[in-house]
């Protein structure tokens, strides 16, 4: 990691949950089967790439309180296009708040040209989630 794509400071917008809610979670109560969120999240990334960012991070809390991240989403860019946005990635739980660590891996798409070039790269993300403040914090490396 070395060259910052972009940061991002971002909103959680809402929240499906699927029988458990993740202020239980936070506390350590994973119900032995784990459980499900679907969280929705809007901000704006700044640096090399430039735009907003919606999505949503298709959530699995495993029965050992690890994080699996399965995220989707659209770049609206300043200039009115749109870049596909996906991420795979691990988080989990600090014991001395409402806080999660995570890491991803982010793959963009663009049929634009100049834009191309971002189809090929491994771009690794790194942050954390303040689920009190409601938000996200990423800063994407080249």
């Amino acid at each position: 990691m070395s060259e910052i794509l972009y940061e991002a400071e971002l909103q959680m917008t809402g929240l499906t949950t699927f029988g458990t809610n993740l202020a239980a979670i936070w506390s350590g109560e994973v119900p032995e089967e784990g459980a499900r969120f679907n969280l929705s999240f809007q901000g704006p990334l700044r640096g090399q790439l430039e735009g907003t960012l919606s999505g949503v991070n298709y959530l699995i809390v495993r029965r050992d309180g690890r994080l699996t991240l399965d995220l989707h989403g659209v770049v609206a860019l300043p200039d009115e296009r749109n870049m596909s946005w996906s991420a795979q990635g691990v988080g989990s739980f600090r014991m001395d708040g409402p806080f999660v660590d995570f890491d991803e891996l982010i793959f963009l798409h663009s049929s634009y040209q100049d834009l191309a070039w971002l189809n090929t790269r491994r771009i690794l993300g790194q942050g954390v989630a303040d689920l009190e403040a409601d938000t996200i914090r990423v800063t994407a490396y080249l």
